[in-house]
Parts: C-alpha cells; sequence; structure tokens
C-alpha cells in the first residue's frame, strides 16, 4: 500500500506544469447544484448531489461504482455560507487513480475574482484518493496540476506609462495566460479594452514567492513582477524593467530602462525613464532601419520651429521622424535663398534700366544680327528670340538674355556650326571685356543666386 502511494505521488510531481502549490481548503457549509449544466450519465453512472456539510462542501456528477463516473461533467462547491459558491466545474479524469478534473476552478484572490481554466487534482483524504462517504470524507484539496489560461473579472485598473507618452489604461475584465520557462512564471496578458489596444507579458521569478491563489492575484503578480514587455496594437513593443505602484483600485507600472522595438524595424536601447525628445527617447542609442545608429539626441543637428517639430513628434518612430526633419530643413533652406533670391530681385528693379542692362541689351543685337548673316537664320527665329525676355521677375541680366538666345543658337547649329562656334567665342570675349564691367554688384550678386537656384 505505502509503495502505492508512494509511486502515485511521484507521478503526480513529474507531470504538474508548476511546483507543489499549497491545497486550497473549502470552509464549512451545505448546497446543491441544477442537474442541467452537468453532462448527461453514462451506462449506469446516476446523477447525485453529496453533501458534506461538516467539512464545507457538495459535489455533483454522475456517481457509478461509488465514485465519479469517466467522461462525465462534475462540480464542487463551497456552502461554508448562505449562498452556494461554485468553486470548480469540469470534466472528470482519473490518473494513477487520482481524481483529476479538467475545468474552470474559481477562486477569489486579494484582487478580485478569477476563473482559472486548466487541470486540477482534487481529493479529501490524506493518501490523495477520494472518498465520497460523508462521515469518513475530509477537507476538500484542489490542487494545480496544468494551467491553460485564467480570466481576471474584476480588480484594480492597470496605467502602463512610457516617458512623455499617454498613459495606456487598461481594466477587468482581463485574459492571462500562465506558462513556465527557464525558472520563470510568464504571464501574457490580454488587454482588449485598453486604451489603446494593448497585450502584456509579465516575467516573476519561480522561486515560490507567489504560492497557492496568489498565483493569480493581480496585485501580487505585479508586486514581485520587475521585467515586462509591452505590446502596443500598432506592432511597437517594448521589453525592459519596470517599477509598480501599487494602491487600493489602481496599479500604476512606469517603465524604466530596456528596448524600445518600433514596427518599422527601428529600435532604442537604455534608459526610458530620463531624456526623450517629444515622444523619441534619447538616453541611450537608437539603431535606424537603414543600419546607422546614434547615440544620444538624434535630432540635435537640425533647427525648425516650433510648427514644424510639432509634426516631427508625430511620426511613428525614428527613422521617419529623421526622414521628415531632414526634408524640412531641405525645405526651408530653399525657400530660403528663394525670398533672398526675391528680394534682390526687387532691388535691381527698383534701379530702373541700368547701364548693364542696356548694354546687354546692344550686345544681343549684335550677336543676333551676325548670327543672322553667317548663320542663315530666319528673320522670325530673331525677332522671337528678342521678344522672349527670359526673364525672371522682369530683370534682364547675363542668364536671362543667355535664355533668350538658345532657340536661334539650335537653329544656327543646324546649318553653320562651324560659323557659329567662331561668332560664339567672339561675342563671349566681348561681354567679359565690354559688358560685365558695367554691372553693379548687387546685380552680379542677382546673377549669382538665380544660377544657385
Amino acid at each position: 500500500m505505502n509503495k502505492t502511494i508512494l509511486t502515485i505521488m511521484s507521478f503526480c510531481f513529474c507531470i504538474s506544469a508548476f511546483p507543489q502549490i499549497d491545497f486550497i481548503t473549502v470552509a464549512e457549509g451545505l448546497t446543491t447544484v441544477a442537474a442541467s449544466s452537468l453532462l448527461k450519465k453514462k451506462g449506469t453512472a446516476k446523477l447525485k448531489t453529496i453533501e458534506f456539510p461538516t467539512q464545507g462542501y457538495t459535489i455533483t456528477g454522475y456517481i457509478a461504482n461509488g465514485a465519479l463516473s469517466e467522461g462525465t461533467n462534475a462540480q464542487f462547491f463551497d456552502i461554508s455560507s448562505s449562498v452556494p459558491t461554485l468553486i470548480l466545474d469540469g470534466k472528470v479524469a482519473y490518473v494513477a487513480n487520482r481524481l483529476v478534473i479538467d475545468g474552470i476552478r474559481y477562486c477569489d484572490t486579494q484582487s478580485g475574482n478569477v476563473k482559472i481554466h486548466g487541470t486540477f487534482y482534487v481529493c479529501n483524504m490524506d493518501d490523495f484518493r477520494m472518498n465520497y462517504k460523508t462521515k469518513k470524507a475530509g477537507k476538500l484539496r484542489i490542487q494545480i496540476s496544468e494551467v491553460k489560461t485564467f480570466y481576471v473579472e474584476n480588480g484594480p485598473a492597470i496605467s502602463m506609462n512610457l516617458k512623455d507618452r499617454d498613459p495606456i489604461l487598461a481594466s477587468c475584465p482581463m485574459q492571462i495566460t500562465l506558462s513556465r520557462d527557464n525558472g520563470e512564471l510568464i504571464y501574457t496578458v490580454e488587454h482588449n479594452n485598453s486604451q489603446p489596444k494593448t497585450r502584456q507579458i509579465l516575467y516573476v521569478r519561480d522561486n515560490e514567492t507567489l504560492s497557492g491563489d496568489d498565483i493569480f492575484s493581480i496585485r501580487k503578480i505585479y508586486e514581485n513582477c520587475r521585467h515586462a514587455r509591452w505590446m502596443f496594437g500598432n506592432g511597437d513593443y517594448f521589453e525592459g524593467t519596470i517599477v509598480n505602484v501599487i494602491k487600493d483600485d489602481t496599479i500604476t507600472s512606469t517603465a524604466t530602462a530596456g528596448v524600445m522595438n518600433y514596427a518599422n524595424g527601428d529600435r532604442f536601447e537604455g534608459n526610458v525613464s530620463a531624456k526623450t525628445i517629444g515622444p523619441f527617447f534619447i538616453d541611450g542609442t537608437t539603431y535606424f532601419d537603414d543600419g546607422t545608429s546614434i547615440k544620444g539626441n538624434w535630432l540635435s543637428e537640425y533647427t525648425l520651429p516650433d510648427y514644424q517639430w510639432a509634426k516631427i513628434y508625430e511620426q511613428n518612430n525614428p527613422s521617419s521622424a529623421r526622414l521628415l526633419a531632414e526634408r524640412l530643413m531641405i525645405d526651408n533652406e530653399r525657400q530660403k535663398k528663394q525670398a533672398a533670391y526675391n528680394a534682390l530681385v526687387e532691388q535691381v528693379k527698383a534701379l530702373g534700366e541700368t547701364k548693364y542692362q542696356k548694354a546687354l541689351k546692344l550686345w544681343r543685337n549684335r550677336f543676333l544680327k551676325r548670327i543672322e548673316n553667317e548663320c542663315w537664320v530666319s528673320g522670325s527665329s530673331i525677332m522671337g528670340s528678342i521678344m522672349v525676355e527670359g526673364v525672371v521677375g522682369e530683370v534682364t541680366n547675363k542668364i536671362s538674355i543667355t535664355t533668350s538666345l538658345a532657340p536661334v543658337i539650335l537653329e544656327a547649329t543646324r546649318y553653320r556650326p562651324t560659323a557659329l562656334k567662331t561668332i560664339i567665342d567672339e561675342m563671349t570675349k566681348e561681354v567679359e571685356k565690354d559688358v560685365i564691367p558695367l554691372a553693379l554688384p548687387i546685380e552680379l550678386e542677382l546673377e549669382k543666386q538665380q544660377e544657385a537656384l
């Protein structure tokens, strides 16, 4: 007999997904249950409710040969109060002659009501057996074998905080999947009603700090959690250390250091509780999706007005923010040059027709006359060249005159390219020697800026 008991105990320790957890004791009382929620009886099994008033619980299920029938459903109630409370509901099975219920465990924790979906060992005797005789049965003991998912139906609101970002608020009910790996209890929490939608994974050292119902208490989980992963609806996620402040009806969880991963492939590694610029962290190293990385403030080289910084801070990731900052800087510089050029145009226009402008027109007319006579260009093309000013802002200068000559030169190239080359060489020397020296400094500056645009 002793050998059999030891074999059963050894087997149970091996198949349990968790370390041995304190048995849950149910208080005294009396209850009944509705048969409609149970499976239909199998074979000769009959639906019965067995009361254990001195031990404070009842069992309702299909009984055959003095025990719950395998494959049927059974329910266990706490009857220690005037209102019976369902504590376990599920399908009956047996492992090494031990009663196993695969279903839902209902319990009240410090944080609120919890529904645990999993597999549970049930006994009411010291040798881990079930005795269905009222006078011989002991206290009901429910031990976890495997937890699949548990639901927290009510409890504290949770606030997840990353510096300089709007907090993520979540409230019950919440669905939690529990697993165990590498010496840690891993809680995957689905916040379907959070704003914005968020999923988080909480890591707690599996050193028996949490035992019994504390494993399912939101407050106890956060009290012992120092590392988490927060996954956001847009594909971003943070993983690192957190600090939790727990009050009666709220849990405030604040990220301190770790890795912020962005959906596009960017990431930040460092302190997420200190320096930021807009929504972006800078107390560490930022890695961009193009393979580059920058330590510290990667936006420090950009000088932008406040309204443009606001657009930068609206970007979803560092790469997009940096690309926008570069584009805005280029646009601003171009606009700055255009504004300076427009101001020069107005100043030159205010001078009226200068000596330089008169000399340029006379030089152009001589140039066109030679092309007409020596390169056989039509008179209509010559007249068109004169009519097309090609002048930006109605200012005559070397660039506008040269632009107006382009159609004539193209036509002359088809007829007499050699003669055209001689004319261009001679007329170029003339303009540089006799015309350009007449230009005022402001006129030369205008041409310089016009070439740069």
